[in-house]
């Protein structure tokens, strides 16, 4: 029985692998580097998405487009039982937040379609966001553009060094 959900969303593919929207995803990747090489993601074709366990927690990267997130995520929250959405940590990009920054609350965004998503599909928002800044605009860029753009280089760098990081001790630290 796993006590933990931690979904990242994003959209599939190689093609989107490194944009801004795609954050929650390369978050879990990172975490999974983090806890050895015995975890390993795994193509679950009834839930449309990959899996990895590690003790008592149930990761999830949804194999759909980000605003269709909600259709994976309910199959999986049904499939496995998971009664306790306040357990459900949902890692999502955040275009209201400059790049670096990050929050962790019960608040969803006004706007983000996969949030959306998922609220509707599993008819709650008690689960916990943590949100990843992505605003790093140095030009006027529609949103709906700029998400789908791909981080610098310079930018995965401190990605991988700094923001995951932090973001990773203090995941960890809400779940011990």
């Amino acid at each position: 029985m796993y006590k933990y959900l931690i979904i990242g969303l994003g959209n599939p593919g190689n093609k989107y692998k490194y944009t801004r929207h795609n954050i929650g995803q390369l978050f879990l990747d990172f975490i999974l580097l983090r806890l050895g090489k015995e975890v390993k993601w795994e193509y679950k074709k009834n839930l449309r998405g990959y899996i990895a366990t590690f003790q008592n927690i149930l990761f999830f990267k949804p194999n759909t487009y980000m605003n269709e997130s909600g259709v994976a995520i309910r199959a999986v929250v049904s499939f496995y039982k998971l009664k306790n959405i306040e357990n459900i940590f949902l890692i999502y990009d955040d275009l209201d937040q400059r790049f670096g920054k990050f929050k962790i609350n019960r608040h969803t965004p006004k706007i983000h379609f996969g949030v959306l998503s998922v609220k509707e599909s599993i008819s709650s928002d008690k689960f916990l966001s943590i949100k990843l800044g992505i605003d790093n605009r140095t030009q006027k860029l529609q949103g709906k553009d700029y998400v789908l753009s791909k981080f610098s280089p310079q930018e995965m760098s401190t990605i991988e060094s700094e923001i995951f990081p932090k973001v990773f001790d203090l995941f960890f630290s809400l779940i011990q």
